[in-house]
């Protein structure tokens, strides 16, 4: 509830945290969830991409791991290369 009254940046902060917890305890269906909430909510915020390519990963939806990396390495600078 506080995530959905935050300024963007906020909102996809917290949201990318709970992707992360998501993972942390094995539920890559929520984990996903938050980090398509995050990027919703700011899609510059560069850490929801990782762990978008690490749900994806998990639900075996191998198609989203490397666009998801390639547009995280991009928000941080990285080459494509570095993928």
């Amino acid at each position: 509830q506080i995530a959905d009254n935050a300024m963007s940046e906020v909102k996809a902060g917290m949201s990318s945290g709970a992707a992360a917890c998501y993972l942390v305890h094995k539920d890559p269906v929520n984990a996903n969830l938050y980090a398509d909430k995050a990027i919703a909510a700011n899609p510059h915020y560069g850490d929801s991409y990782f762990f978008k390519a690490m749900a994806a990963k998990d639900l075996k939806r191998y198609q989203e791991v490397f666009p998801a990396l390639d547009r995280y390495h991009d928000e941080y600078g990285y080459e494509p290369a570095s993928v």
